[in-house]
């Protein structure tokens, strides 16, 4: 199905941090907990926007398995439209 191609073809999941949010703990504890939970191969990036309209994108350790319980949960967290996975294509 969708997610199957998703973790064959998706060459990065790309999490998008308010600059704001690099200060909130309990969200970036959050954050790290849902990414613990799905363990798979894809790599995940957290881009960081700041008010100088300049933007960081900066790779975890994390490997994730791309799924609908790991974007629910993202945008529990960050809101929606927050993540995008990155193709191999």
């Amino acid at each position: 199905g969708l997610y199957d191609a998703m973790n064959k073809w998706g060459k990065s999941l790309l999490v998008h941090l308010p600059e704001g949010m690099l200060f909130d703990e309990k969200q970036l504890t959050e954050l790290r907990n849902a990414l613990g939970k799905s363990h798979g191969g894809c790599p995940v990036y957290l881009k960081i926007n700041t008010k100088a309209r300049s933007a960081y994108v900066i790779e975890t350790t994390d490997r994730v398995l791309l799924n609908d319980g790991l974007f629910r949960e993202l945008e529990r967290i960050l809101g929606d439209k927050t993540w995008q996975v990155e193709s191999g294509y």
